[in-house]
C-alpha cells in the first residue's frame, strides 16, 4: 500500500495517510520518504503531540496551506476562545519541531491576523494570549514564549515585501513588540529587521 503510518503521542496511536498526497503537498515529507528513508525498518512519521485533534489539524494545514479550525470572528479578538488559540500555537509547535516551514507559515499568518484585530495593545489585551504562550509548549521550549519566535519568523519571511515593510512601520506592530516584552510574553523585543533577517531558517 502506498501509505505512510503516522504515530501520535506517547501512546503512538497510529493512523495512515496517502504517501503520494503527503509528498505532493510537502517537500519536507517528499525528502523524508525518499530512497534513503525507504531503507529504514521503522517507516513511521512520529508526532510528539498527544492530542489527535491537533495532529489532524496539522495535517489539514499541510494539505490545504491554510489554518481553519472552529470559527473565525472578524471583529473582536476576545471572541476567540482558549481552545482556538491552543490549537493555533500547538499546531505551530508541531510544524516548527519538524522544521516544516510550509505548514508553519499559514499558522503564523493566522496569529498575525489575530494580532491585527487588536486595535490597541496593552497588558490587558495582550493577556488573551498569555495562557498558551507563557506556558511551555513542550519540554524543549520551557520558559520561552512560543509567540516570540513566531512573530520574529514572520518578520524575517516578509521583510523584503513592500507591503509588509509598510505594515511594519505602523504604530500598532511597533507597540506589539513593546507591550509583549513588557508583559513577559516575549523574551526580547526586536529593535529592527536586522535581528529578524539574521535568523537562519532550517529545513
Amino acid at each position: 500500500m502506498n501509505t505512510v503510518p503516522i504515530a501520535v503521542g506517547l501512546e503512538a496511536i497510529k493512523s495512515v495517510v496517502s504517501k503520494n498526497l503527503l509528498c505532493a503537498c510537502s517537500p519536507l515529507f517528499a525528502a523524508a520518504t525518499s530512497e534513503r528513508w525507504a531503507g529504514r525498518l521503522d517507516k513511521i512519521v512520529r508526532l510528539a503531540e498527544d492530542d489527535l485533534d491537533i495532529s489532524a489539524i496539522y495535517l489539514q494545514t499541510l494539505y490545504t496551506n491554510d489554518f481553519v479550525v472552529l470559527e473565525r470572528p472578524d471583529d473582536n479578538i476576545s471572541l476567540h476562545g482558549d481552545e482556538h488559540r491552543s490549537y493555533l500555537f500547538r499546531t505551530y509547535v508541531i510544524a516548527d519541531n519538524l522544521g516544516d516551514v510550509k505548514s508553519s507559515n499559514p499558522v503564523i499568518g493566522e496569529i498575525v491576523r489575530l494580532l491585527k484585530l487588536t486595535s490597541c495593545w496593552n497588558p490587558k489585551s495582550a493577556g488573551v494570549f498569555a495562557k498558551h504562550t507563557i506556558e511551555p509548549a513542550d519540554k524543549r521550549t520551557a520558559g520561552v514564549s512560543v509567540l516570540c519566535p513566531v512573530i520574529v519568523d514572520h518578520f524575517r519571511i516578509h521583510v523584503s515585501g513592500r507591503k509588509f515593510k509598510q505594515l511594519a512601520k505602523s504604530a500598532l506592530l511597533q507597540q506589539v513588540f513593546v507591550d509583549l516584552a513588557f508583559t513577559g510574553l516575549m523574551t526580547y523585543a526586536p529593535t529592527g529587521f536586522q535581528e529578524a533577517e539574521a535568523r537562519s531558517w532550517h529545513m
